[in-house]
């Protein structure tokens, strides 16, 4: 019994060119419980969460250095307000991040969209914010629901095997005790 060796290149080949056709589906991990389908970030949250720091932390920079350099007083007074709060932001969404909180991420991102769009009046830069945000609400919401079902199914699925294994079908016994009514015969 001899093993055939492939070559780099026929492996190389083999992945370079794969058959077209539909993939194997991923197995779906169902969470335990609904704190963990609200914490749990994955890949693409977490990318699009990293650039979301990353991008709070240029707004707050660039919307600093534009203040300090306003002839207006109010707004070169609120320069520094400005930087700390954007940065405060910056650092509720990269909190939410490392600690893997879906909902800290999503309403974090939510709120700093907010803050740009009506107190800063930066629309066009709070939008998307706004977006992620609501995106992330929204997704944690589905997979909860998700998840909801797929244990209602698993959970009824059980209580069918267990009434199937023999267990009798007639209803448990109440104990409430109902006296029986007198009749008029048994008055006299």
């Amino acid at each position: 019994m001899t093993k055939q060796r492939r070559s780099v290149t026929k492996i190389a080949s083999d992945l370079w060119h794969q058959s077209p056709g539909p993939r194997a589906p991923r197995p779906v991990r169902v969470p335990a419980n609904t704190k963990e389908i609200v914490d749990g970030l994955d890949r693409t949250e977490i990318t699009i969460g990293v650039a979301a720091v990353a991008f709070a932390v240029i707004l707050g920079l660039l919307g600093y250095f534009y203040s300090r350099a306003s002839h207006t007083k109010t707004i070169h007074d609120a320069a520094t307000f400005l930087l700390i709060s954007n940065l405060v932001f910056a650092g509720i969404l990269a909190f939410g991040i490392v600690i893997r909180r879906r909902a800290l991420l999503g309403f974090g991102s939510f709120f700093f969209g907010l803050e740009l769009a009506f107190s800063l009046k930066a629309l066009p830069y709070g939008i998307p914010f706004i977006a992620f945000g609501a995106w992330l609400i929204v997704r944690a919401n589905r997979k909860q629901k998700l998840t909801r079902s797929a244990l209602d199914a698993g959970s009824s699925r059980s209580a069918r095997a267990k009434s199937s294994s023999g267990a009798s079908k007639n209803p448990k016994a109440s104990k409430r005790y109902t006296p029986p009514r007198p009749t008029r015969g048994a008055r006299r």
